[in-house]
């Protein structure tokens, strides 16, 4: 985590938007997400650090009734960074908290999910969405390549979790899948 910070401080240092938006783990997150992302990067490069701390992670998903969405990280959230800014924001923020997740063995922040649901995910539904921790298993590994592939052509196999009969109506659907769903299957 620690490099994540060092990473982030001397992006700060250099006024490196692309750099501080690069550490953010994108795979799978909406264009809103995507978007405050970079505006976060904006604020860290205009605003200035004043302080950096670690925090608890923060219970982040949301379910929106009236849109049938559930939006949660794209990764575990080990810890939260706590960024207080050195001046305010154009927006008038004074920081931010950010999320940190594990990927492959590099820590990221977190980004946002948004997902179309029927119904409020329960609090188990809502801990077997996250990956399985930094190592990962098979079947969020494939998740990570093909969540979008697996919610448009394999949802009843991926509500179950079973990873041979994912990757079976994935191998099924093959012409229709990313590029990167393709390379993941291989």
């Amino acid at each position: 985590m620690d490099a994540l910070v060092a990473a982030l401080k001397d992006a700060h240092a250099r006024k490196d938007r692309d750099g501080i938006y690069a550490l953010w783990y994108t795979e799978g997150a909406d264009q809103n997400s995507l978007t405050f992302c970079a505006s976060i990067a904006k604020d860290i490069v205009e605003s200035g650090i004043a302080n950096l701390s670690y925090a608890a992670p923060a219970k982040t998903d949301v379910y929106n009734a009236k849109t049938g969405t559930w939006v949660h990280p794209n990764l575990q959230v080990l810890k939260r960074l706590k960024i207080q800014y050195a001046k305010a924001a154009s927006n008038g923020m004074l920081g931010m908290d950010l999320d940190i997740g594990m990927k492959d063995g590099s820590y990221y922040f977190a980004t946002s999910i948004e997902e179309k649901v029927s119904a409020p995910p329960t609090a188990a539904a809502r801990a077997a969405a996250m990956p399985a921790g930094p190592a990962g298993d098979e079947f969020s590994t494939l998740m990570d390549s093909c969540r979008a592939d697996a919610s448009f052509l394999c949802e009843k196999e991926k509500k179950k979790k079973n990873v041979a009969a994912l990757r079976q109506c994935l191998t099924d659907n093959t012409s229709a899948l990313t590029p990167k769903c393709k390379a993941a299957l291989k």
